[in-house]
């Protein structure tokens, strides 16, 4: 699946590019989602990952004012990506 986590500085959203990540044990991407934001779109992400797993997970870089995983609405399951 994947979503979007948002950083309330371009300071933690550019640490947070800066490294691997991993959530649920599998190696997740991450790339600045918009030029010029604090916006990181985070793809790769595991079927049962929640937003809140998302958010726990990218707090360490710094404070994050949103996290989202984006959600099919048909089967209620993360979207792949």
């Amino acid at each position: 699946g994947f979503g979007y986590v948002t950083f309330a500085t371009a300071g933690a959203a550019a640490a947070a590019l800066k490294t691997t990540h991993h959530v649920g044990g599998r190696q997740i991407d991450t790339k600045r989602a918009v030029p010029g934001t604090n916006k990181v779109f985070v793809g790769g992400l595991p079927h049962n990952c929640t937003a809140a797993e998302l958010r726990e997970h990218f707090e360490a870089f710094g404070v994050v004012s949103d996290a989202v995983v984006m959600i099919d609405p048909v089967t209620n399951r993360s979207r792949g990506f």
